[in-house]
């Protein structure tokens, strides 16, 4: 409207402001709509590529952290062993494997020792450090949304597709009178980035099939089971395995000031209970 507004003036075009002989001179240009998309797109193209990269590479490791991890399968294992124990000679007992459920579960089990929860006592036998470094990767994971990082991708790529199902169409005006660069600007935009766009796609493919099948494996429906959850589950335990450690070591370190200050005050009372004077 601003274009048509400055176009219908037929007074000396020199007589107008800067912001009129601006959109008197960009409504020369043919194809302006592609024009502005093409130069935010060069302008914003590598921050937007990293803002979807960042994400599919830590949710992508993140798969793989559950998936591979030595540690983990040795815990589920530890586990399934003690919930046997408990429940042996019930109809419970010798259970071939548990819920995912139950995971969360494991950080409120108590056991009959007072303030000593089941994390306490796998935490003292257990590598809880390795554990960490094998889950941790989970905690950045769930700063991303996969939902929205898929559709910045898709509005990124469609923006870039309408650009070149319309080179045809730009290329004739190369010979124009007034001759357009963008055809040849965004060809060769396209030859240094057009695999780059093209990888998240498949990335995003690999991710769902990946998810779908480790999250199968555990018993439950990826289309039920939010990614975020199922992260969840296995950081939330690490943590509560991590703070466990802590509290042993701080409850050991307090029951080692409280024998050593007893075994002082025994040492300090003479024979008959009394002090000297």
């Amino acid at each position: 409207e601003e274009i048509q507004s400055v176009q219908a003036y037929d007074g000396d075009p020199a007589l107008l402001g800067k912001a009129e002989q601006f959109c008197l001179a960009v409504g020369d240009v043919k194809l302006l709509p592609l024009h502005v998309d093409f130069l935010l797109l060069k302008k914003t193209f590598d921050e937007q590529m990293k803002d979807i990269e960042a994400p599919v590479d830590t949710i992508m490791g993140g798969i793989k952290s559950i998936r591979d991890s030595q540690k983990l399968k040795e815990l589920l294992a530890m586990l399934l062993r003690i919930g046997n124990v408990i429940n042996g000679g019930t109809n419970r007992g010798g259970a071939y494997g548990f819920k995912l459920e139950f995971l969360d579960k494991v950080r409120e089990i108590r056991t009959v020792k007072n303030g000593v929860l089941l994390v306490n006592f796998i935490a003292d036998q257990y590598p809880v450090e390795d554990l960490w470094n094998d889950m941790n990767i989970l905690k950045k994971c769930l700063t991303y949304d996969f939902e929205t990082t898929k559709k910045d991708y898709r509005s990124m790529e469609g923006t870039f597709n309408r650009l070149k199902n319309a080179m045809p169409q730009a290329e004739k005006l190369v010979l124009d009178e007034k001759p357009s660069n963008l055809y040849p600007q965004f060809t060769k935009f396209m030859e240094t980035n057009q695999a780059r766009i093209a990888k998240p796609s498949q990335a995003f493919k690999q991710i769902d099939d990946d998810y779908k099948d480790l999250v199968t494996s555990y018993g439950e429906e990826a289309d039920k089971m939010p990614m975020s959850d199922f992260f969840g589950v296995f950081l939330h335990l690490a943590e509560s395995l991590r703070q466990a450690k802590d509290q042993n070591e701080q409850r050991k370190a307090a029951e080692a000031r409280a024998a050593a200050k007893k075994a002082q005050g025994a040492q300090s009372t003479p024979v008959g209970g009394q002090r000297p004077g």
